[in-house]
């Protein structure tokens, strides 16, 4: 099995993808994630406080606080420090220290675990070691994790924020294809006299803003919206990246499919 590393922004749901994924499979696994630290609310109707750094917890339980607001050193993003020790005491021996588990996750392959000479050393030990690996990886550039992505053992798999606000289970309903999902192409749904409440929405890629498309489409109620990527060809064939499907993009206007 190839290894697969899940990448796109902060915030897209890659912790809660890979948390969710080891849960779901129910095999042994070992390695750990990451998961914010937070001040205690300020009691004025907020959830929590503001951000303060980052813990590592392996699979087993254990845990160490990763970068810190507090944390004074020479390495360093953004305004957290990074406790490189922490990261090589704890997280290290979780992703290598057993011999039993059929899964290795890791979560994540980020700056702040990057400045670990001896964490990147393990990264490529566990992608050559023959046992599936579950991780994330960052989406900016990087020298280590750039030649990551394109091994061909491995699968990269794209996230974006509107996965982390999606929810989980089957979605089932009537397919509705709305062109761009621009305003217009809900006007000419309307002439035709198709409501796209409570039905899917099959998007096409281009001419707005993925967000844009969201809020039209989540306007009228639907029930779920799904993004065709761009076509290359004059028929609208694409062919696609990293093992997508082909689609066909034939129809010139929104219909019921």
């Amino acid at each position: 099995m190839p290894a697969v590393l899940v990448t796109g922004p902060p915030g897209c749901g890659k912790t809660t993808l890979i948390r969710g994924a080891v849960a779901e499979l129910g095999v042994a696994a070992a390695g750990f994630y990451t998961e914010e630290i937070r001040s205690h609310s300020t009691g004025l109707g907020q959830a929590a406080g503001r951000r303060q750094g980052f813990a590592l917890v392996t699979l087993d339980g254990r845990r160490a606080t990763l970068a810190s607001v507090g944390i004074r050193g020479p390495h360093r993003v953004s305004r957290y420090g990074v406790d490189v020790a922490a990261l090589e005491r704890v997280g290290l021996p979780a992703l290598e220290g057993t011999t039993d588990a059929k899964l290795l996750v890791i979560d994540e392959i980020g700056k702040m675990e990057l400045f670990s000479q001896r964490f990147q050393e393990a990264v490529l030990r566990a992608l050559g070691g023959g046992r599936p690996v579950l991780a994330s990886i960052m989406l900016s550039r990087h020298p280590f994790a750039e030649p990551l992505k394109s091994r061909g053992d491995v699968r990269l798999v794209h996230l974006t924020p509107e996965h982390a606000y999606s929810a989980d289970g089957d979605v089932t309903g009537q397919l509705v294809y709305v062109n761009y999902g621009v305003p217009e192409d809900y006007d000419i749904l309307d002439e035709l006299g198709i409501d796209v409440a409570g039905k899917i929405v099959i998007v096409r890629y281009g001419r707005s803003w993925r967000g844009i498309r969201q809020v039209v489409s989540w306007g009228p109620r639907v029930h779920a919206f799904a993004l065709l990527p761009p076509g290359r060809g004059k028929d609208g064939m694409a062919p696609g990246r990293a093992g997508r499907p082909l689609h066909r993009l034939a129809t010139a206007h929104p219909t019921v499919l």
